[in-house]
Formats: structure tokens, C-alpha cells, sequence
């Protein structure tokens, strides 16, 4: 008599072999290329009426709402901002100038009996006027904020779904499991300002995300593990080590700089 027993447990080897493999999905995350800087100019704007320019960078306050920034952002997006406007060919008066002439209108306030506080706009005015700049570049808003990059797996079409980027997103009951990511979303607007009248002549701005700093697609193997989060089980990089980390923010601070400054030189005749 033939014996069965073999066949049986070869059966059953290759079910949980064809189970094993159904419990796991490839993810990719694509490279996105940098969104271009949007910016309004005044009518006129003329290079060969403004060579001098002053940068008036933001204040460095605390930052609320998990926050990313540190003073070496600051730093990165100083710097770059006078490197790309002496690339320009632009004339940029040297940050430690402005770093004295903002510590003596502070250091004047508080003598003041009043204890008047000076506008950004009051502040630049006065700065590029003692500096002899025939502008103002002012960072009016600067900041980086972390999102959340949320994946779901659905069992009906058995594959890996982007199902939002905010904290609060409900899935319908039938997914399987998530898997987050923490990303971060940099911001920046500049404004330049003429010393003489104090009239706006530029607004530019720019944003850019996580997926926009990528070197190239990250691919992922997924698998279901405990309670409702998926687990990765095999990646071409770390994703989540590199969204955040300080060389990845700064090199998303020199893309907003250098996004904004191209789209300033392109507006300036």
C-alpha cells in the first residue's frame, strides 16, 4: 500500500508557503522633483538700480507644534541666501554688520522709556539706510514642520494605499494594517524692500517636502504585524532615519533658498 503521509505534508507546506507570501506587499515612495518658487514683482524692478542688498533674516523664536528647526537652519539659510545673491553678482553687506546694527536697536529699546518695539519693516529701513544698501531682502516666514505620510494596507485590492498626511485620518475597518512616516514640510517667503521709499518691489516663496530631498525611490517589503501597524520587513534605505535627520533638513533649507533667490534673479531685469 502507497503512503499518503508525504503527499499531505507537502500540501500543507506549500498552503502556508502560499499564506506567507500573500501577508507581504512592496511599498514604494517616490522621488518628487522641487516645486518651482511662486513670487510677485513690482513693475520696473531694475538690477542695475539695486547692486547693494541686505539680508534681514527672521527672528529665531521658539517653535511650537513639533517644530524642527534649530539655530543651524538659521545659519544654512543665511549663508545661502548671500552666497546665491553673490553668485547674482549682487553686493551683500556682510551679516555680522547687520548682527551689530540689530544689537544696537535692541540694546536702544531697552533705554527707551517707553520701551519701544521696532517693526520688521521699521528695523530694516533703518538698517539699510546705515548701511547704505539700496535694498532689503527680509525673511518674512521660515519655518519646518513634520507630517505624517500614512500607508494602509487593503486587503480587497491586496496593495499598499496612501490614505493621507494628518494625524486624524479615520481608515475604513476592513484595512488590515498602517504604517506612518514622519516627513517634514519646509517653508519660506522673502520679501525685498527698497531703502529709499520702503516700498515692496518682490514677494517670493516656496515649499517643499520630504519626497523632494529623496536621492531616489525607496522600496519597501511589508508585513502585517501586531494589532493595526504594518511592519518593514526588507527597504532599500531607511526612510525614516533619513526624513528627519539634520543633513536632510538642511539640504531642504538650501533648496528653498536656492528656489526662491533663482526666482528673485529671473524677476530682476
Amino acid at each position: 500500500m502507497r503512503r499518503r503521509q508525504p503527499t499531505i505534508l507537502l500540501i500543507a507546506s506549500a498552503a502556508l508557503l502560499a499564506s506567507a507570501c500573500q501577508s507581504q506587499l512592496e511599498l514604494t515612495v517616490r522621488r518628487q522633483k522641487h516645486p518651482l518658487a511662486k513670487g510677485n514683482v513690482a513693475s520696473g524692478l531694475s538690477r542695475a538700480n539695486y547692486k547693494s542688498i541686505l539680508i534681514l533674516p527672521p527672528e529665531r523664536r521658539p517653535q511650537a507644534g513639533g517644530s524642527l528647526m534649530s539655530d543651524g537652519l538659521y545659519d544654512t539659510l543665511t549663508s545661502n541666501f548671500s552666497r546665491s545673491l553673490l553668485q547674482f553678482g549682487f553686493r551683500v553687506i556682510s551679516p555680522d554688520v547687520v548682527a551689530r546694527i540689530e544689537a544696537r536697536l535692541s540694546q536702544k529699546k531697552k533705554d527707551t522709556a517707553r520701551g519701544r518695539v521696532y517693526s520688521v519693516a521699521e528695523k530694516a529701513l533703518i538698517m539699510g539706510k546705515e548701511t547704505n544698501a539700496d535694498a532689503i531682502l527680509v525673511v518674512s516666514d521660515f519655518s519646518i514642520r513634520p507630517f505624517r505620510r500614512r500607508y494602509a494596507w487593503d486587503p480587497v485590492g491586496n496593495m499598499m494605499r496612501h490614505v493621507g498626511s494628518e494625524w486624524s485620518n479615520a481608515l475604513p475597518d476592513q484595512w488590515e494594517c498602517t504604517l506612518d512616516f514622519k516627513f517634514a514640510r519646509a517653508h519660506l517667503e522673502a520679501k525685498l524692500i527698497d531703502v529709499a521709499s520702503g516700498s515692496i518691489l518682490w514677494i517670493g516663496n516656496a515649499t517643499n517636502r520630504t519626497p523632494n530631498l529623496l536621492r531616489r525611490n525607496w522600496n519597501g517589503v511589508i508585513t502585517e504585524g501586531d494589532g493595526k501597524s504594518c511592519m518593514i520587513e526588507a527597504q532599500t534605505f531607511d526612510l525614516r532615519g533619513y526624513a528627519t535627520n539634520a543633513t536632510t533638513l538642511e539640504r531642504q533649507v538650501r533648496a528653498l533658498v536656492g528656489a526662491v533667490a533663482t526666482q528673485l534673479r529671473t524677476q530682476i531685469r
